[in-house]
């Protein structure tokens, strides 16, 4: 993963084609997959020839990186070192109503940038905002129905994901652990997270 210039801190599979594959044209094929890097970009790689596809990145994320990744059916979730998720899209259909670069006539629109979602205030023990390093789109049977995320003050935060749309609203805040929390990850109906707290 020579493309990026700073570490990598998160890869990610694609979800199963549902149906033949663009790429591919087989059934429930994975063809991509997904990193972050400290570099401030995020990179879509072909899975068959481990090559770069395109590159993401969002230039009103000045002062920050990319530490952790998620995804629906419909988007890619990327939590950063400012307490910020940035949302994009996955499919060639742009959800935002602004004026922006996706408008232009013949422009490919996926992984644009939707929206970004703000976690409620937390700060770490040096003053800086929390970095969301643990990010995870998740329900009951694997469906995509919360989106979880845990930061390095120990605080859990979940948002409900709409069917449609970009309203992702608040469930719930927890301070589930009493140092950072490095990685959230699930059964099929329980969410597990890992901290430094032991």
């Amino acid at each position: 993963m020579w493309d990026h210039s700073r570490s990598i801190t998160h890869v990610l599979c694609d979800l199963p084609a549902e149906g033949p594959c663009e790429m591919h044209g087989i059934s429930g094929h994975v063809c991509k997959f997904y990193s972050s890097s400290e570099d401030r970009t995020l990179k879509v790689w072909n899975i068959t020839t481990h090559s770069a596809m395109t590159g993401i990145s969002a230039p009103t994320l000045r002062s920050a990186t990319f530490q952790s990744l998620a995804q629906s059916r419909i988007h890619l979730f990327a939590g950063t070192s400012t307490g910020l998720i940035a949302v994009f899209n996955k499919s060639d259909v742009c959800e935002r109503k602004d004026v922006h670069a996706c408008n232009i006539p013949g422009r490919d629109k996926r992984y644009c940038l939707q929206l970004t979602i703000h976690l409620p205030s937390a700060f770490t023990p040096s003053g800086s905002p929390s970095s969301i390093n643990g990010l995870l789109c998740t329900g009951v049977h694997h469906s995509f129905t919360h989106l979880w995320a845990g930061d390095s003050s120990g605080q859990i935060t979940v948002w409900t994901v709409p069917d449609r749309g970009l309203r992702f609203k608040p469930a719930y805040t927890v301070q589930a652990h009493s140092a950072a929390i490095n990685k959230l990850t699930s059964t099929w109906r329980h969410c597990i997270s890992i901290s430094d707290d032991g």
